[in-house]
């Protein structure tokens, strides 16, 4: 058997040979022309090629004009022979090909008759057009299917697809570069008005002249995609897609690109000629798909209330213009001056107005290839590409003399608005994260020198070394909450006394720097508050906590084990760390009582009242409480009434020289006589010796903390000792320490 491709025909043919040879055994080739009337054949080369010559010349023209009660044609040939051809159809008719045999000219010179041959190969030929059918059938699915299967993968791609590192125009460009072969289409471009973006690609198979100028055309159609805030579909003739009144000469889909509560910005459109048709369901599915892609895309990188790129795209920018070495640029920072004012007397929507008018004041003073993005809040970012320090400057005192003659006025109110703005020199060699945060810290020195000011970055200046630091500290922060680079530290809270009660110990923070290296609190957290971070820390702090103690909760409430956990003044303020703190114990199972948590007395003080309320919800949930570093503040006492506490800390100020000190005893006493009479239990803070656990013991201090005590350990190493304990020895990790120090 010979042929000339493997598709179905050549294999239907290959399995019914048998039987044509038994039906015919005479016949010297058998041969089966398909719709693109190519041969698939059983004989020899000579034969094929008479045979081919005979089909182009003659045979297939007569089998297509026969007489409609002709079963078939016949042909003889020069090489000797008779062929014999038939239409194989299917059952409805349709043409599948044609089948012919050769037979050699019997002895006495007259062919055998067509309808002769015909009844001798029906059998055959009708088990041979159902095989052709099937595998033409299944030849369409497996089609249908790996066109299915790249649609899938591609609709997966996108819709799974993650941001690189990109601006908005590379990844667009990216994501339509994937899909315009796809699409089969000759052009995908992304056009958004509002946004002054263009993105174009072309499939290379079939690219589009004057692209630039057919994109620029496209553009006209954006008045009816936002009117119609639908897909509208062009024909190739409609002028008024056109520019200057020429018919583009394509078929054109524009997709509308959405943001907000439904407000059209943009569309995506797909241009293909006329001949291809309208698209086909297929490719409306994948466009809509790559139209909510690129909305997304629109979404993640412009600030839906100011109109400009967000922080994100203000960083990839930064980066791509940073990127060449030889560069040298200026960076400018700006913050709006006392925005909370604004927000604290008229609302937040009165905020969001002036941040608006804002944004349209900077804008207007800003030229073409000026960069300006809302970094989140009231703090912008400028970039002017191949500027000088000095222009930049000059720039940000106009943008500051712009800001003075905002008032905002709210009927007889009236604010007045000022910006503060740092400017630092970016050049090629600096890293985008660094020249940001610079100008960050000049714009932080501009408020510390009074506001309504323009500071130049400057590595002498102790207020913007001292701003840079803490810029360095938050950055930090920030990226060890990113990446969980945090470790628990428990230090036991000493019972005094051999009597029954809680096991206490108090979960430490330490934060893990990059070099591996473990940072004291002492280091980060004051820096933390002071930039509003400390709620996370709270959260990442508790979160980790209740996981860990989570497998031992049982053994640990037998043996009525408690934590104390520390909590910030601004984590006291954040009205929806409660129902975080209810979810944490619902998703770990840990009882409410086997946690303490500890205020210090100056975050209390603070905001009293919503103190008292967070303590009181907690409590009545089973948690305890700590009022750390008491006896610090100067109204101790008279506050102390209002907060429902179970516990006292004793500031170690006093208790570390108690021996020395008469008014510190004095101190430490009298906070114990009150905590006796208000039924309170009271921990003494920073014990690091024999002679001061003694005489607290004296005093009748019920809990001892300090280095004299116990060491902070990893609470991960804790929490192994008591699970691996045995009954006497989980005796000895959890005991008072009376005989540890002495009576």
């Amino acid at each position: 058997m010979k042929s000339q491709s493997e598709s179905s025909g050549a294999v239907c043919l290959n399995s019914q040979l048998p039987l044509f040879r038994a039906l015919l055994p005479r016949s010297q080739l058998f041969a089966f022309f398909n719709g693109a009337r190519l041969p698939l054949w059983n004989g020899s080369e000579e034969h094929l090629h008479c045979l081919k010559d005979c089909w182009e010349t003659s045979l297939s023209r007569q089998l297509a004009n026969r007489a409609e009660n002709q079963p078939g044609v016949l042909v003889e040939l020069p090489s000797g022979g008779t062929a014999y051809a038939f239409d194989v159809l299917t059952s409805a008719g349709a043409s599948l090909g044609a089948f012919v045999t050769v037979l050699p000219i019997p002895n006495d010179g007259e062919p055998q008759a067509v309808s002769t041959v015909a009844k001798l190969i029906a059998p055959a030929l009708r088990v041979f057009t159902r095989e052709l059918q099937t595998a033409r059938a299944m030849g369409s699915m497996k089609r249908a299917l790996a066109a299915q299967k790249a649609e899938l993968e591609l609709l997966y791609d996108i819709e799974d697809s993650r941001r690189g590192e990109g601006g908005l125009r590379d990844e667009l460009k990216e994501l339509l570069e994937r899909c315009v072969s796809q699409l089969r289409v000759s052009l995908l471009a992304v056009i958004v008005p509002e946004r002054d973006l263009q993105v174009a690609v072309q499939n290379a198979q079939d690219p589009v002249e004057n692209g630039g100028r057919v994109v620029r055309q496209l553009q006209a159609l954006y008045p009816r995609v936002a009117r119609k805030a639908a897909t509208i579909t062009t024909e190739a003739d409609d002028a008024s897609v056109s520019e200057d009144g020429v018919p583009l000469g394509y078929q054109v889909v524009a997709c509308p690109i959405r943001v907000g509560g439904g407000r059209v910005i943009g569309m995506l459109t797909l241009l293909d000629r006329p001949d291809r048709g309208r698209l086909t369901q297929r490719g409306q599915r994948i466009a809509e798909m790559i139209t909510r892609r690129a909305t997304r895309l629109v979404e993640e990188s412009y600030d839906l209330l100011t109109g400009i790129i967000n922080r994100r795209e203000f960083d990839a920018r930064l980066k791509s213009t940073l990127a060449n070495p030889s560069g040298r640029h200026a960076l400018l920072y700006l913050d709006i001056d006392q925005l909370h004012v604004i927000n604290d007397t008229f609302g937040h929507p009165s905020g969001d107005e002036v941040i608006v008018r804002m944004a349209s004041i900077l804008q207007d003073l800003m030229s073409t290839d000026d960069i300006i993005g809302r970094l989140g809040g009231d703090d912008f970012a400028v970039l002017l590409p191949h500027s000088r320090v000095e222009s930049a400057c000059e720039l940000a005192e106009k943008m500051c003399a712009a800001a003075r003659d905002l008032h905002y006025v709210r009927g007889e109110k009236s604010v007045r608005m000022s910006l503060s703005i740092g400017v630092v020199a970016a050049n090629g060699a600096d890293a985008s994260s660094d020249a940001l945060a610079a100008a960050e810290v000049a714009c932080k020195a501009a408020k510390d020198h009074g506001r309504n000011r323009v500071e130049v970055f400057d590595v002498g200046d102790s207020s913007i070394i001292r701003r840079h630091s803490e810029l360095h500290v938050v950055h930090a922060v920030n990226q060890a909450l990113e990446r969980n680079a945090f470790e628990m530290f428990a230090q036991r809270i000493g019972r005094l006394e051999e009597t029954a009660g809680h096991v206490h110990y108090e979960l430490l923070l330490r934060m893990v720097g990059e070099n591996g290296r473990h940072v004291l609190p002492a280091d980060f957290l004051p820096t933390a508050e002071r930039y509003q971070i400390m709620p996370e820390i709270d959260r990442w702090v508790v979160r980790h906590a209740l996981e860990k103690i989570a497998p031992l909760r049982d053994s640990l409430a037998r043996k009525r084990a408690l934590f104390a956990i520390n909590l910030s003044g601004q984590t006291l303020g954040d009205d929806s760390f409660l129902d975080f703190l209810g979810t944490c114990f619902d998703e770990t199972g840990v009882p409410e009582d086997l946690i303490c948590f500890e205020i210090t007395e100056t975050a209390a003080v603070a905001n009293l009242e919503k103190a008292r309320r967070f303590i009181e919800e907690l409590r009545f949930r089973g948690c305890r409480f700590s009022l750390d570093d008491f006896g610090a503040g100067l109204s101790s006492f008279a506050y102390l009434k209002s907060l429902p506490v179970d516990y006292l800390k004793i500031d170690g100020g006093f208790v570390r020289d108690i021996d020395e000190s008469r008014v510190s005893e004095s101190m430490v006493v009298a906070i114990q006589q009150v905590a006796r009479i208000m039924e309170l239990e009271t921990i003494a803070e920073g014990v690091e010796s024999d002679s001061t656990c003694s005489r607290l013991r004296a005093i009748g201090v019920d809990f001892v903390q300090g280095f004299g005590i116990d060491r902070p350990m990893p609470l991960d190493l804790l929490l192994e000792q008591i699970a691996g304990a045995n009954e006497p020895d989980l005796q000895n990790i959890l005991a008072p320490v009376g005989g540890l120090l002495g009576a």
